[in-house]
């Protein structure tokens, strides 16, 4: 049995896994991301754009679609059903998600890309490195975040399922984890509480490690379980792989 420690574990190299790992170890943070696959970028590699509103991208493009109106089809879409004051959090963060990515080196375009004539244009593409984009582009933007958080110390294990979440006194100390090989891996978090470096590095939004809520199905309403055991920045941490076309469906 491996015993290891660390400052923040991430479950899974989706979108939100590398984002939330990469925001640690550029923070100063330790922190080791388990991912079952033996491929890291999990259903991620399969987009091409993002969704986001009011970005700079779009203020060029001269696009009128605001934040307010993407709530209003959104909550209105899902019955409001869903939890407002988390869409909204997760609406008024999408053009950071953009400019965030940007910083590390993804790339995008923004082009019409309608497959319903209500859907507005917020719709940001990932170029490729011959400067198109398609289905899979996102590919390109996940082994950026994954080079770069490496490059940072962040330790990504691929072909290593989480067993088990371990919690003592209701809260959440680390989890058991399996290797390619099948031995067993004891991973403890330091602390419960978040360091420092991770209060410093994340917004105020975003509920703690036994409280995240996951992230919202742009067509139910519904919180998916969440993906990580840290505090994300929500509008980085937990950028949707949707675009504009799902979210306002």
């Amino acid at each position: 049995m491996e015993n290891l420690k660390t400052d923040v574990v991430v479950i899974g190299s989706g979108g939100g896994g590398l984002a939330a790992a990469l925001t640690v170890a550029d923070s100063g943070g330790k922190v080791t991301v388990f991912e079952e696959k033996r491929v890291i970028g999990g259903i991620s590699k399969m987009g091409m754009e993002i969704f986001a509103v009011e970005s700079k991208m779009l203020r060029r493009n001269n696009v009128p679609f605001t934040k307010d109106d993407a709530f209003r089809i959104f909550m209105e879409r899902t019955l409001w059903r869903a939890d407002a004051r988390l869409v909204r959090a997760f609406i008024d963060k999408t053009a950071d998600t953009i400019e965030w990515l940007q910083r590390w080196g993804v790339n995008f375009m923004v082009e019409p890309f309608f497959v319903h004539p209500d859907n507005q244009i917020c719709t940001h593409l990932v170029k490729m490195k011959n400067g198109s984009t398609g289905p899979g582009s996102f590919g390109v933007m996940m082994n950026i975040l994954k080079e770069k958080a490496e490059a940072r110390g962040a330790e990504i294990r691929p072909s290593t399922p989480v067993k088990k979440i371990r919690k003592e006194g209701g809260k959440i100390v680390g989890v058991s984890a399996e290797d390619k090989a099948g031995d067993g891996i004891r991973q403890g978090l330091v602390g419960f509480a978040p360091a420092p470096f991770v209060r410093d590095a994340l917004a105020d939004n975003t509920p703690g490690v036994q409280d995240s809520e996951g992230q919202i199905d742009a067509h139910s309403g519904e919180r998916n379980a969440p993906s990580v055991l840290a505090v994300c920045r929500f509008g980085q941490c937990n950028f949707f792989a949707h675009s504009c076309c799902s979210l306002l469906w």
